[in-house]
Formats: C-alpha cells, structure tokens, sequence
C-alpha cells in the first residue's frame, strides 16, 4: 500500500492487512512476532541465531544489518 506521505515506499504486502503502527506497544509487538517466526518456524533454536534478525542488536550484539534500536 502506497500513501502520499511515502510514494516510494511499500507499506506491506498486497493481500495483507495493513497494521497502523501508532503505539510503541504495537510497534514492540509486532518486531517480538517477526523475531519469533524463525524459532516457531524451525529454522533456529534462538531468535539471535537467525543471521537476518535484530534480535542479535537488542541482546547488545553486533548483528549483520545496521538498524536502529527502538527504546
């Protein structure tokens, strides 16, 4: 979904629904859920092992990609 404030960018997945991210608690929530899908999934034991995961960042550990740390 494209909006006028962010024409070059794509906020979600057609098909899907869109999920406003208004409030710290829903914006926690779901980066808890997108950690968790490789460990539920089977592909990891822990969310840090997952080499594409911000998990590894908020256990105070240099992961593969640069992000910036919600507080």
């Amino acid at each position: 979904m494209r909006t006028k404030r962010a024409k070059n960018y794509v906020l979600g997945q057609p098909g899907y629904p869109v999920v406003q991210m208004y409030t710290v608690n829903v914006i926690e929530q779901k980066l808890t859920y997108i950690q968790e899908n490789p460990v539920k999934e089977g592909s990891v034991f822990r969310e840090e092992d997952y080499v594409y995961s911000s998990a590894l960042n908020y256990c105070n550990q240099m992961g593969l990609i640069h992000i910036d740390m919600l507080n």
